[in-house]
């Protein structure tokens, strides 16, 4: 079947664009996967979003790779690259972290050299080089500084970018204050997009995780790509016209992977109305209610029916978003917006299929019986961003009744 032996091997694989969505360039996918640091030391609350994966840090040593997300809210993270490299992320703060090799020049001119870049969304972090020849680049959404030298502060917060370089100098790209500054701290972190994307990204995870439902988990993936999309962003405008273009090229292509996840969603809510469709079915068969049996069957195919249209649909999405992807690492911002664009048509098709069941098997399908419901809360993101730790958990309560049960319809994915 479609669902089984594509989509689930293909729809979460994150192609070089998607993986350099957080500093807006590309990389190969091998050096995507390649692990370049690890956490030296770490306390409080500090997560990392790799790819389309989400954890707090438990354990020094945890590997960090290329591509990867470092947030953290009270807490602080010492990491140190695999070429001696150190980097100490403050408080509040969103670091996102690369390594690769770049091209330079033009034509038959072009050099390969080796570089790293770290980027500041929000908050403040502390920089000092190894011992290799890579080039280090500190960066945020409003400028690129590229350091000669071995050690330096940069900081974000949201309007200003702060550079204060210790040893060395920097050459930079945009307006930057330069000087010794104050990290922005939670404020700063409260009003930020990518921030908040991330941290509701982790906490979809941690709910999936206590649920155990697929669908919850397909959620949790829309999710961590949203909150790649809003990193690529926030580099939109950067002044550096490569970053910029790198960035519009990136936000397009992972446009159309969250389409495809989103069809993965109404998939799971489409399989969830079956089900209770069919289940109906039988209830009513047990109490002898023919008319209401008959009804209930009926509503388990067309959610059949819907299912199959849903799985087309997101068939398209997954080309046109390999398609997005491979145009974008060929630079062609046209392309790739169309090919995004298609997924996303396949994507509002698809929600239109799960409307339809919804209305098609609104009040048809009525039983009485005996269940066991577990309530399990969604967790929202305060407006405020407090210093408490991250829930790891949440509370489950388990309660047996007699019942009128209704098969709603399938309620539009989130």
């Amino acid at each position: 079947m479609f669902y089984g032996k594509t989509v689930v091997k293909n729809i979460f694989f994150l192609s070089p664009v998607l993986i350099a969505v957080f500093c807006g360039l590309f990389c190969p996918l091998t050096e995507a996967s390649a692990t370049i640091a690890k956490v030296a030391s770490f306390k409080g609350d500090v997560v990392i979003q790799s790819g389309t994966e989400s954890a707090k840090v438990t354990q020094v040593g945890q590997p960090v790779n290329t591509g990867d997300n470092i947030q953290t809210r009270e807490g602080e993270a010492r990491i140190i690259f695999n070429d001696g490299a150190v980097m100490k992320i403050n408080s509040y703060s969103n670091v996102i972290v690369q390594e690769r090799n770049e091209k330079r020049g033009v034509w038959i001119f072009k050099t390969i050299k080796a570089a790293r870049r770290a980027t500041c969304f929000v908050g403040k972090f502390w920089f000092k080089s190894g011992a290799s020849e890579r080039k280090n680049y500190l960066q945020t959404p409003t400028a690129v500084c590229g350091i000669r030298g071995s050690e330096g502060e940069m900081g974000f917060d949201n309007i200003n970018t702060f550079l204060n370089m210790i040893t060395g100098i920097a050459d930079a790209v945009g307006r930057v204050i330069r000087g010794p500054f104050t990290a922005p701290g939670i404020d700063a972190a409260n009003k930020n997009n990518v921030y908040r994307s991330v941290l509701r990204a982790y906490e979809k995870k941690e709910q999936a995780k206590v649920t155990g439902k697929v669908v919850d988990l397909a959620r949790a993936k829309v999710a961590l790509l949203q909150a790649a999309k809003e990193a690529a962003a926030a580099m939109e405008k950067n002044p550096d016209d490569l970053v910029r273009t790198e960035a519009k090229l990136t936000m397009a292509a992972t446009g159309a992977r969250i389409a495809v996840a989103e069809i993965m969603v109404v998939i799971e809510q489409i399989k969830e109305a079956k089900a209770g469709a069919e289940k109906a079915a039988k209830d009513a068969e047990k109490r002898g209610d023919r008319e209401k049996a008959v009804g209930a069957r009926q509503a388990a195919r067309d959610a059949e029916d819907a299912l199959k249209k849903a799985e087309q649909a997101a068939e398209d999405a997954e080309g046109m978003a390999v398609r997005a992807g491979k145009l974008a690492e060929k630079l062609d911002l046209k392309g790739t917006r169309k090919a995004a664009e298609d997924a996303e048509k396949a994507a509002n098709r698809a929600k239109s299929v799960q409307q339809e069941l919804g209305n098609s098997i609104r009040d048809v399908v009525t039983t009485t019986t005996e269940v066991t419901t577990t309530v399990s809360p969604v967790k929202t993101i305060p407006e405020t961003i407090t210093t408490t730790v991250l829930p790891a958990t949440t509370t489950t309560t388990t309660t047996t009744t007699t019942t009128t049960t209704t098969v709603k319809p399938v309620s539009p994915s989130r």
